[in-house]
């Protein structure tokens, strides 16, 4: 029997589409993918100096300026709400170890506030970060209504925080006066899930913001 003839190879003026959409679809995927891997080189500085800051060790100046400015570099790539509230921090860090009574640190201060608000704008989500947004805003702007929303946000990001609970409610005793009806519901959730916590955490917490009332309120029936 006579053997079928095999099919003959595409010519190159058949491959060439094919191969020039092959080159086009890699060369966008490299452009899309190098402005990330520069931003993740230029931010290597900064990571371990953001990893002792969120364990609460310190850090000296210095090593937060190079961080800083490595952190603020790498957003100059890419677009990225979690790095933005991660210089957030090392901004107010900078403010705290300047002085918030200097107009370098207020900069600071301002400026940590600003990378805070765009990187929640993106990155919703992040607990830790609303929670320090209310954090600053109250020591730039002292008790004033705006720290309702932000205290509201954060606990809808994590309600069950234990890390973040406290530090909450301590924000929350200092401006109540301030703070609208959600505020306030959200913080006595709060409240009632410090105390399955530490009861007694809790009871030294409203001693010293004189808020035992507050916390008895919350936690009554």
């Amino acid at each position: 029997m006579a053997r079928a003839a095999e099919p003959s190879p595409p010519s190159l003026s058949a491959r060439l589409p094919v191969v020039a959409c092959a080159l086009v679809a890699g060369g966008l995927l490299l452009a899309l993918a190098a402005p990330r891997a520069i931003g993740d080189t230029l931010a290597l500085p900064a990571r371990p100096v953001i990893a002792a800051l969120r364990a609460g060790q310190a850090v000296d100046a210095r090593h937060l300026a190079i961080a800083a400015d490595a952190q603020a570099a790498a957003l100059d790539w890419r677009d990225d709400g979690r790095g933005l509230a991660a210089l957030g921090l090392l901004r107010y860090h900078q403010a705290r170890a300047l002085g918030f009574d200097g107009a370098e640190g207020r900069a600071r201060l301002d400026e940590a506030i600003a990378a805070h608000r765009a990187g929640l704008a993106r990155a919703p989500g992040q607990a830790h970060a609303w929670t320090r947004l209310a954090q600053l805003a109250l020591l730039r702007d002292g008790p004033t209504p705006a720290i309702g929303p932000l205290l509201v946000r954060a606990v809808e990001a994590a309600p069950y925080d234990r890390r973040l609970a406290f530090r909450r409610i301590e924000l929350a005793m200092i401006a109540w006066r301030k703070l609208d009806a959600p505020a306030r519901a959200a913080i006595r959730r709060q409240i009632r899930f410090a105390a399955t916590i530490s009861a007694r955490r809790l009871d030294a917490l409203a001693a010293r913001r004189y808020a035992r009332a507050l916390v008895l309120d919350a936690l009554s029936p």
